[in-house]
């Protein structure tokens, strides 16, 4: 199964960096394809990072 989230600009930085740091605790059951709008590293194992929007900041 292939499961793509998209993460919106109106969700909190920080709960989008815990989500992405949750990824890999759902297993390599179905393919995950995340579209954060940070800037995170594509190590999550049984994730892929797709697309990143890197014009917003954390102040």
């Amino acid at each position: 199964m292939l499961c793509v989230i998209n993460l919106k600009s109106k969700m909190d930085i920080d709960v989008q960096e815990k989500f992405c740091e949750q990824v890999p605790a759902y297993g390599s059951k179905h393919t995950i394809l995340i579209a954060p709008t940070l800037p995170i590293k594509n190590n999550k194992g049984s994730a892929e990072i797709i697309s990143q929007n890197i014009s917003i900041k954390k102040e």
